[in-house]
């Protein structure tokens, strides 16, 4: 009986991040997209900052402030508006610092997900 390659690309793919932050490495703890993450670290090279992340989707994807919270010491602030999002955000940050929030409803419109796989959101007004 063979494995599928797939699923073991997909499986190494999900566990490979935390395998090697659990050895002490970033490799693919760089989650910003357009690697953002990369470019703030030339001029925010410092320890224990502070962050407010507006639309924190599920704590990793796309995230700019993940890999300073992990490697860093950084403390913040995740902002993400859609409910299914901002519940999958809790476990997969930190505890200490971090809170995914949501507004139950929005001014002069009302706040409408088309898609929460994606984290795209549209506000329409009345």
């Amino acid at each position: 009986m063979s494995i599928p390659v797939d699923f073991l690309r997909k499986t190494w793919r999900r566990h490979r991040r935390p395998l090697y932050e659990f050895f002490g490495s970033d490799r693919w703890s760089h989650l910003a997209l357009n690697d953002l993450d990369h470019k703030m670290k030339k001029y925010l090279d410092f320890d224990n900052g502070t962050f407010i992340e507006a639309g924190g989707n599920d704590g990793l994807s796309q995230s700019n402030s993940y890999w300073f919270e992990r490697f860093r010491g950084w403390r913040g602030i995740l902002v993400e508006p859609v409910p299914d999002q901002a519940e999958l955000c809790r476990p997969r940050r930190s505890h200490r610092a971090h809170h995914a929030w949501h507004w139950p409803r929005t001014i002069g419109g009302q706040l409408r997900s088309r898609s929460h796989r994606a984290a795209i959101s549209a506000v329409r007004p009345k």
